[in-house]
């Protein structure tokens, strides 16, 4: 059996958990809107539903501050006994939020955009040049040297515990700074 969903390639505004997620390009979107593995996100019976509810998703998450958020419909298909109930259940979930929603779109939206976020700089005790942070693993830290070119972190609670788990690693102290 054919369903769509929708898999996200990026967006600004992740918490902890969905990072590794991210990481992993195996973010989706779920009936409930919320950003979630892709093995719990929502299954749609035709791809114009799947477009308009993408849309509007898309919409809500731009006027809340992600201005970066890409997503797409992607075909998947399942031939477990519970496939074809999620997906008449996700899809009369979903018909009724676009209704309530008034099928909202990127390009209706009077969006203003909230340009505060957080860079997060790294010194290591034997360098004297200070690094910053462009995505945060589970076992693994990628930095660069130019600050322009940092991953600027919309997510206060993000920011929080990467520090904490960038902290905790011998010679490395991370403080974030907030741009604009």
């Amino acid at each position: 059996m054919e369903a769509f969903s929708i898999h996200v390639h990026h967006t600004d505004k992740l918490n902890f958990h969905n990072w590794a997620y991210f990481d992993k390009n195996e973010l989706s979107v779920s009936a409930s809107g919320r950003l979630v593995h892709r093995g719990n996100g929502v299954l749609l019976e035709s791809r114009e539903l799947a477009e308009q509810y993408k849309d509007a998703i898309t919409a809500r998450r731009i006027k809340s501050g992600d201005r970066e958020f890409d997503a797409e419909v992607e075909c998947v298909s399942g031939s477990y006994p519970e496939f074809s109930e999620s997906i008449k259940k996700d899809s009369e979930v979903i018909r009724q939020k676009l209704e309530a929603w008034n099928y909202p779109t990127p390009q209706n939206q009077n969006i203003v955009f909230n340009d505060k976020g957080w860079v997060i700089r790294i010194q290591h005790e034997d360098k004297k040049q200070p690094f910053y942070l462009m995505s945060l693993g589970k076992k693994s830290l990628d930095f660069c040297g130019n600050k322009d070119k940092a991953k600027i972190y919309k997510q206060e609670s993000f920011v929080q515990k990467a520090l904490e788990q960038i902290n905790k690693v011998p010679k490395l102290r991370a403080v974030a700074t907030e741009v604009e």
